[in-house]
């Protein structure tokens, strides 16, 4: 069994941390290279926010990619330059941590869309209770493999613009950055439970993205996990809007307000990623093995592998561009 992932983004909603664990315990082969990133410079400083090292808030300060100001300031000022960059031709994504600054974040944008005339007002609703008409942006929250597209199934996490509104509350979609595409069906049962509007996503949904560029507006509250996301999604611009007048709504009030700095400086400093059970086990009980856990039911003996299931030796296939961006980290 290979078992792929980056232990150190956002984890699982329930319960979890046994990846993390077993990373953590090894051996396992981490990844030197990245291609997503159009500036050398990001590549790095993503890889030093991503262990922790508040020094790569420098590169993001000196390449003009924070902006920091009031709550509503910051809100504006992501959608005008994500509009700009829309306008442009450019995928570009809208992100925060929590549901109620995307929800306003994708309520702001659709409302300029339809007075600009690029949607329309009718449209049906989605799951996270905002409408979508023609024009808009949306973003699949499930898998769904019986929705066949060019290149396999409907995706969570894949982005489309609405191009039909379908009586029973269905859409008609087409890949967004891929306009000659055909369209897709989205039943209607699929809309109202797995589609949400796909201007903006909490950083957490927006694992697995990738877009041109992202804008992400930076509130109390983060950790470096929703951090280390916000600024790995776009090829070729992250930038962050720090709002520096809304406390952490898990903090109790007073005290004075950070600056986007110091605010920064938390976020990188604050994990949010679980343990597994054996590892906390371990931490409040170091002395003691941890309790076993008789199964509640008898398993299934697992089956012996057939002969033409036999496991090959895996050997690495050779880097595509000899010359890239290789950055010797560990």
């Amino acid at each position: 069994m290979l078992l792929v992932g980056d232990h150190l983004q956002r984890g699982a909603v329930d319960a979890g941390g046994a990846f993390g664990m077993l990373a953590r315990r090894g051996p396992t082969a981490e990844l030197r290279t990245l291609w997503r990133f159009s500036h050398p410079w990001e590549a790095r400083a993503t890889l030093d926010l991503r262990h922790g090292d508040s020094a790569a808030l420098d590169a993001y300060i000196e390449h003009g990619r924070v902006s920091h100001g009031a709550h509503d300031v910051m809100l504006d000022d992501a959608l005008v330059a994500a509009t700009a960059a829309e306008a442009q031709g450019r995928t570009v994504l809208l992100a925060a941590a929590d549901r109620r600054t995307v929800n306003e974040l994708n309520a702001r944008v659709r409302a300029e869309r339809i007075r600009t005339g690029a949607a329309r007002t009718t449209g049906v609703t989605h799951s996270d209770g905002l409408t979508g008409g023609v024009g808009d942006r949306i973003v699949t929250r499930r898998n769904n493999r019986r929705l066949r597209t060019s290149d396999g199934f409907v995706r969570n996490g894949d982005l489309w613009q609405i191009t039909e509104v379908l009586p029973g509350g269905g859409l008609r979609v087409v890949p967004v950055g891929d306009p000659a595409a055909g369209t897709l069906r989205l039943p209607g049962a699929y809309v109202d439970e797995s589609v949400e509007l796909g201007y903006a996503t909490t950083t957490a949904r927006s694992q697995g993205m990738t877009v041109d560029e992202t804008h992400t507006v930076v509130t109390a509250g983060m950790g470096r996990e929703d951090l280390y996301v916000a600024v790995s999604r776009g090829r070729e611009l992250n930038r962050l809007y720090v709002a520096t007048d809304r406390p952490d709504p898990d903090c109790l009030p007073g005290g004075e307000p950070e600056t986007a700095r110091e605010l920064l400086e938390r976020i990188v400093a604050t994990i949010h990623v679980e343990t597994s059970a054996n590892e906390t086990w371990a931490t409040h009980h170091p002395d003691e093995p941890p309790p076993f856990l008789p199964p509640t039911s008898p398993q299934p003996a697992i089956p012996p592998l057939r002969p033409q299931m036999t496991p090959r030796p895996l050997t690495p296939p050779p880097s595509p561009v000899p010359d890239g961006p290789v950055l010797e980290r560990w």
